[in-house]
Order: structure tokens, then C-alpha cells, then sequence
């Protein structure tokens, strides 16, 4: 006579297949998750290379140049279906050496997004909308239109994470400053000297990216021959992270945007310059009210200011 399974055996049968199927669901999920994120990926990564592949040829027929985002988004080579998914990325952007960076990319419309590439965009113009969503609020610049203008604000990433708001201080195409290195630097200290060369910008740190740390400009405190040591010193520590050419401000780049009698309120504060203004000038730019007095003596080196970071970057840098 064959005999049944007791009620025991099946709870435990039961309590058994319950166990199994509570360690393999979420294992076959991830497997599932996993074939869909690579997928997902792949997808993108063909649609990214179907752009290069456009952007190349593009580059061929037109000696060498650089299409705009705008002819990536009317191009009917680019397909923005693959492995059967639409690819839609908020953010397309083309590098000077025609690759590509995708950022925000999301497919068949599922909040997932994704990055594709990197880019060589260093600083990007605020926008009333994009000051709030990135870097805070918009200082006291001017929203850019791509002519460089002193005052023009961007937000600058500095080290890959970290972003500033910057100011426009210098163009190097059209400023008609020597940029300044250790030789002219040494050599002439009066010099008609700058940051920025051909086709590069120098942007000058907003407020939030300053140090309070108060220094002295000259190490040795000997006004013959003394150089800005201390205040470079100090620059070098507070960049130390930093991937962009960084200096001190040089007296003619400042004199250059204040006239001596316009107060700029993106750059005022007590800070000392790389360059002096005279031999009976200070190193220091002190704007003052609605007027900018130039007019302290050398001994003032021994009052201690601030370092204030100017950056050096590539207009092909700029957005």
C-alpha cells in the first residue's frame, strides 16, 4: 500500500522551495538588470560612434573642421535607433579632435541615464537657468555671447569635480598684453604683461573659489630685488588639485577692465598682483569705494592680502 506525503513533508518541501526561490529571484533579476544595462550601453556607444563616423566624414569633405551640435541633430546619417532602442541625450557636444561626448542619455525614454566619452569643455557661459542648476546662483557678470568680454561669467571646472564661477579678465587675441612668464617676468617687471597668449582666456576666480588666508607677496622682504614668491607660493598650495594653468593677476590685466576709475564689483578685494605698477607703486590693487588707489608705497609688502587665482584656458575650452 503506497502511503502520501504527511503534512510536515510538504510544509517542508514547501518552506525548501520558498528558500530557493527567495536566493534565485534576486540573482536572476540582477542577471536580467545586468543584460539590460549592457545592452543599454551598447546601444549608446553605436549611436556614439555613428556621430564620429558622420563627424569624420564631415571633417574629410570639409577640411578639417568641426561641425556644429546643430548639424549633429540634422544629420541624416545618424540613426538614434539601435539594438531596437532610441537613444535621446540631453547633452552633445564635439570635441576639437571630432570625438564625441554624450551626457544624459536615456533610452526608449526610461529615467536611466547614461554617459558616453569625455569632454574637453573646461568652462561653460552661465545662463539665468544653468547659474541655479550648477554652481549656485549667477554673481555679478554678464551672461556670455561669445565675444570674450571682460565680465563674461562662466562656471569652470577646475580639477575635474570641483566648479568656480570665473570672470572674464583677458582675451589674448585681442588684449594686445605680453603673456607673462618667468623670463619677462624677471627680466622686465614693468612690462606690458598678461596671462592669456593666442587664442587662450584668462578668467579671474569668483568669490566662493578666493582664500581668505592673508600673505605677504615677498619672502625675503628685500624691495630691490624682491618678486612675488610669497603670494606664488601660497597660489601653488591653494591649486595644488587644479588641471588648469593657474597665476596671479598682473597689474595691467586689471588696469586694462578698471580704467583707474571704474569700481568692478566681480573683482574687488585686497589682493597682490604678480607684477608691480612702478618703483613707487606697491604690488597691490586696492579698489576702494568707486575708485581703484594704486598710490601705496612699497613697505605696504609688509601688510599681508590675499591670493586671488587666475586661470589660463583655451578658447577651444570654452562653451
Amino acid at each position: 500500500m503506497k502511503k502520501g506525503f504527511t503534512l510536515i513533508e510538504l510544509l517542508a518541501v514547501i518552506v525548501i522551495l520558498a528558500i530557493i526561490a527567495l536566493i534565485a529571484t534576486p540573482i536572476i533579476l540582477n542577471i536580467i538588470s545586468d543584460s539590460s544595462d549592457a545592452s543599454n550601453k551598447r546601444s549608446i556607444e553605436l549611436y556614439a560612434k555613428a556621430i564620429e563616423n558622420a563627424i569624420s566624414d564631415y571633417m574629410l569633405n570639409n577640411e578639417g573642421s568641426i561641425p556644429t551640435k546643430e548639424w549633429i541633430s540634422n544629420s541624416a546619417n545618424i540613426d538614434p535607433y539601435y539594438n531596437g532602442n532610441r537613444v535621446v541625450c540631453d547633452t552633445q557636444e564635439i570635441n576639437s579632435d571630432g570625438t564625441i561626448y554624450l551626457e544624459g542619455c536615456k533610452i526608449n525614454g526610461k529615467e536611466i541615464k547614461y554617459t558616453y566619452g569625455t569632454s574637453n569643455i573646461i568652462c561653460r557661459g552661465v545662463t539665468e537657468e544653468t547659474a541655479t542648476k550648477e554652481g549656485g546662483n549667477r554673481l555679478a557678470g554678464n551672461i556670455p555671447t561669445g565675444e570674450y568680454k571682460a565680465g563674461d561669467e562662466y562656471i569652470c571646472n577646475v580639477d575635474g569635480v570641483n566648479k568656480y564661477h570665473f570672470f572674464v579678465l583677458e582675451d589674448g587675441d585681442t588684449s594686445g598684453l605680453i603673456k607673462v612668464t618667468e623670463e619677462t617676468l624677471g627680466s622686465d617687471e614693468t612690462a606690458n604683461l598678461g596671462t592669456a597668449g593666442e587664442g587662450e582666456i584668462a578668467l579671474v576666480v569668483g568669490f566662493e573659489g578666493r582664500d581668505n588666508t592673508s600673505v605677504t607677496w615677498c619672502k625675503s622682504g628685500n624691495f630691490a630685488d624682491c618678486k612675488a614668491d610669497g603670494a606664488m607660493e601660497h597660489l601653488k598650495e591653494m591649486t595644488a588639485g587644479w588641471t588648469i594653468e593657474v597665476n596671479l593677476p598682473t597689474y595691467n590685466q586689471i588696469n586694462m577692465v578698471a580704467n583707474n576709475d571704474t569700481y568692478v564689483a566681480w573683482l574687488s578685494g585686497t589682493y597682490w598682483t604678480s607684477t608691480k605698477v612702478s618703483e613707487s607703486r606697491n604690488y597691490l590693487e586696492y579698489p576702494t569705494g568707486w575708485s581703484w588707489d594704486l598710490s601705496c608705497n612699497l613697505s605696504f609688502n609688509e601688510w599681508p592680502n590675499q591670493v586671488l587665482p587666475v586661470i589660463t584656458v583655451p578658447k577651444s575650452a570654452i562653451k
